[in-house]
C-alpha cells in the first residue's frame, strides 16, 4: 500500500509520540536509579527551577542513558509500520504503537507517582495545620542579644555526609568507619550527644532534604515546602523577603558576609537567597574563573574541586580578618555530591567503592582546614558550625541502610561561646534547630531560646522533636499551613499584593436599624499578613476630619466582620470614605485597602 502524504504525517506524529513516551519512561527510570530516596517536595522546587548550574556530569549521563534507545527504538518502529502498511494493516499498526505508547506514559506515570508518595502529599497538602503557626517563633519579636565582641562564624556545609557514614559502634551504618577525622571532631567539640559514645546529627525534615532546603532549614528554621508555583525563584527578585534569617540578623549587626561555593551560586536559588538575606558577597565558580582564582577553561563536576574551595577560604578568611568588622563566611562543599561522588587528585583508593573514597577525602580535607583555622589569630574570637546540608541521595550507595535507621547529619560546633545547660542530655533535633543554637554558639542571648521552629539545643528548651516525635512532626510539616501560604502569597504576588486584596473585602449590608455598615473580610486575606488586628476607619466627605477608628470585630471559622457605627458620627446622612488598615509587629497601623469612592449613607 503506497503512502499518502495523510499517512506520512500520522506515521511522524505517531512515531513523535512514541519517542516522548519513551523518553519519558527511560527519564523517570534514570532519575530513580540516582536518586532512590528522591521526594516531592525537592522534584517540585528542582524542575520548576533554572538547570542554569546543573552538573555537565549529570546532563551528559542522563544523555547518555536515555536518548540512545529512545533514537533506536524509536528507528526499529518505522519498518514494523512500513511492513504492517503492505499487508494492509496500517490501522492496526496506528493502533498497537498507541498502545504501547500509552501504556508507557501510563504505567511510568503511576509508577512514579507510587516512588513519590504523591496521592499522600497531596491528601496532606489538602489538610489545613496549625502546627507551623503555633510553634514558629518570629525573630522580630525576639530581643536578640549580642556580646560586646561579637564573634566570627565560619559555617561549613558537607554535601550529603551522614553520621550514617560512621562505624556502627560509632553509631553509624558502616562496618567500617569512612570519615575517621569528622568523627574525631565531633567527638572532640559539640554535637549534642551527651553521654552517649555514639555522635549526633540533626534530622532533614520535610522540606529540607535537598541542598537549598537544607541551607533555608538551617537559617531560617523553616521547611522550604512551598506549592509548585512558588518553587521557580529564578523568576523572583528577593527570596521571602518577609523572612528574618541568620544572614538578616547578622547583616543588621554589621557583619562582612560571603558565601563561597565551588559550582554557580544562581542554581537552586541560593544566590538569590543569601543575597537579600544578608547582603552576602558571592563567591562561586564564575567568581573564581574571572578572578584567576582557577586556571582558565577550568570546570570539573559542578565547577571546581574541593581542595580549592578550601585554598579559596583562606584566602577570603584572611582578607575578612582584616577587616573591621565581624565576618561571617558560609561554604558549601561538592565533590561528594550524587552520583558516586568527584575523584579528585587528592582521592586514595582504599575502598572499592567511589562514594567511600570520596567520604574519606573529603573527611581529611575538611580536618585539615579547620586546623588551619585554628591557627589563625582570629580563630579565639570564632566560632564553626560543620553540618550536612541534607542526606545523601545517591540512592545506591546507601542501599545497604536499614530503612528504620535513622539516618542523620553530620553536625559539630567548634569553638562555642556557649555552653551546654545539661551536658549529660543526648539531643533528638532538626537541621532547624541550628539556627537559634548557631547564634547561641556565638555568644548570642536568645530569650524563650526559640527561633523559626528551632530549639537552642545549648539549653534545656526542647525541640519540636523531642516534644512531639519525629513521625508527628513530619507528618504536619508535609499538611497545609496559613503560615506557609502567607509566604507563598507574598512571593507570588510581591509588589501587586494591593491589586488583589479588593477580592477578599466585601462593604456591606448597611443596617440602618442601628446604623452599622459592615466590612467582611475572608479569612484568606490573613495569609498575607502576619497575626494581628483588623482596624476600620471612617470620615465623612463634608468634614473630612472627624475620622473614627472602628476595632470592633467578630471573627467566625470563614471572614472577620468589622462594625462601622454611623451613630457615631450623630446618623447624618451624606458621603463616608472608609478605610481598613492592619496593626504591624511595631503596633503601627498600616492602611491595607481603602474605598475607590465615596459611600453614601442615608
Amino acid at each position: 500500500m503506497s503512502f499518502n502524504f495523510k499517512k506520512i504525517l500520522i506515521t511522524i506524529l505517531l512515531i513523535s509520540f512514541f519517542s516522548i513516551a519513551l523518553m519519558v519512561n527511560r527519564g523517570i527510570h534514570w532519575m530513580f536509579q540516582g536518586w532512590q530516596n528522591l521526594t516531592i517536595d525537592e522534584l517540585q522546587f528542582t524542575l520548576s527551577n533554572s538547570i542554569t548550574g546543573t552538573n555537565a556530569y549529570v546532563v551528559q549521563d542522563f544523555i547518555r542513558s536515555v536518548i540512545p534507545i529512545t533514537i533506536i527504538l524509536s528507528i526499529l518502529i518505522i519498518p514494523f509500520i512500513l511492513l504492517m502498511s503492505r499487508k494492509n494493516m496500517y490501522r492496526r499498526a496506528v493502533g498497537f504503537v498507541v498502545a504501547i505508547s500509552v501504556f508507557l506514559l501510563s504505567f511510568t506515570s503511576i509508577s512514579a507517582a507510587d516512588r513519590l508518595n504523591l496521592i499522600e502529599h497531596l491528601r496532606n497538602r489538602s489538610i489545613m495545620s496549625d502546627f507551623i503557626d503555633r510553634n514558629y517563633v518570629d525573630p522580630r519579636d525576639v530581643h536578640l542579644q549580642f556580646p560586646s565582641q561579637k564573634r566570627n562564624l565560619i559555617y561549613i556545609y558537607l554535601e550529603s555526609v551522614e553520621t550514617t557514614f560512621v562505624d556502627q559502634e560509632s553509631g553509624g551504618a558502616w562496618n567500617e568507619n569512612l570519615i575517621p577525622e569528622l568523627t574525631n571532631l565531633a567527638r572532640e567539640h559539640i554535637d549534642f550527644r551527651g553521654n552517649d559514645s555514639r555522635i549526633n546529627g540533626g534530622l532533614s525534615l520535610p522540606g529540607s532534604t535537598w541542598t537549598m532546603g537544607g541551607m533555608f532549614a538551617q537559617t531560617a528554621g523553616l521547611p522550604l515546602n512551598l506549592p509548585f508555583e512558588s518553587n521557580a525563584m529564578d523568576s523572583q527578585d528577593t527570596f521571602f523577603p518577609q523572612l528574618v534569617t541568620l544572614g538578616g540578623i547578622l547583616e543588621e549587626q554589621g557583619y562582612n558576609q560571603g558565601l563561597l561555593v565551588g559550582s554557580d551560586a544562581t542554581f537552586g536559588g541560593r544566590k538569590l537567597y543569601y543575597a537579600t538575606h544578608g547582603n552576602f558577597h558571592i563567591w562561586d565558580y564564575y567568581h573564581a574563573l574571572n578572578s584567576g582564582l582557577i586556571p582558565e577553561d577550568h570546570r570539573v563536576w559542578w565547577g571546581f574541586e574541593d581542595w580549592r574551595l578550601f585554598k579559596i577560604a583562606k584566602l577570603k578568611l584572611l582578607e575578612m580578618a582584616t577587616q573591621d568588622e565581624p565576618f561571617h563566611l558560609t561554604m558549601l562543599t561538592v565533590d561528594t555530591h550524587a552520583v558516586d561522588g568527584f575523584v579528585c587528585e587528592l582521592c586514595e583508593t582504599s575502598f572499592e567503592q567511589q562514594m567511600a573514597n570520596v567520604l574519606a577525602c573529603s573527611s581529611r580535607q575538611v580536618d585539615h582546614f579547620v586546623n588551619w583555622i585554628k591557627e589563625q589569630d582570629f580563630f579565639e574570637n570564632t566560632t564553626i558550625v560543620i553540618s550536612t546540608d541534607h542526606p545523601s541521595m545517591d540512592g545506591a550507595f546507601v542501599s545497604n541502610v536499614p530503612d528504620d535507621f535513622h539516618r542523620r547529619t553530620f553536625t559539630t560546633l567548634i569553638n562555642s561561646y556557649a555552653e551546654l545547660a545539661t551536658p549529660e542530655w543526648r539531643r533528638e533535633f532538626s537541621t532547624m534547630d541550628l539556627f537559634p543554637t548557631t547564634l547561641a554558639a556565638m555568644g548570642v542571648t536568645i530569650p524563650g531560646d526559640r527561633l523559626g521552629l528551632g530549639a537552642n539545643l545549648f539549653s534545656n528548651t526542647p525541640t519540636l522533636l523531642e516534644q512531639y516525635g519525629i513521625d508527628y512532626v513530619s507528618l504536619q510539616l508535609q499538611k497545609g499551613s496559613r503560615f506557609i501560604n502567607r509566604l507563598n502569597y507574598t512571593l507570588n504576588y510581591g509588589a501587586d499584593l494591593f491589586s488583589i486584596i479588593p477580592n477578599y473585602i466585601t462593604v456591606g449590608p448597611y443596617d440602618e436599624n442601628i446604623g452599622i455598615l459592615h466590612l467582611r473580610i475572608d479569612q484568606e486575606l490573613e495569609y498575607f499578613f502576619d497575626e494581628g488586628e483588623f482596624l476600620g476607619v471612617a470620615w465623612s466627605c463634608e468634614e473630612q476630619s472627624d475620622i473614627v477608628w472602628f476595632s470592633d470585630t467578630i471573627r467566625t471559622r470563614d471572614q472577620v466582620l468589622i462594625n462601622i457605627d454611623f451613630s457615631r458620627f450623630g446618623f447624618r446622612p451624606g458621603l463616608y470614605m472608609v478605610d481598613i488598615h492592619r496593626r504591624n509587629h511595631q503596633g503601627e497601623s498600616i492602611l491595607i485597602w481603602s474605598t475607590s469612592k465615596a459611600i453614601h449613607m442615608q
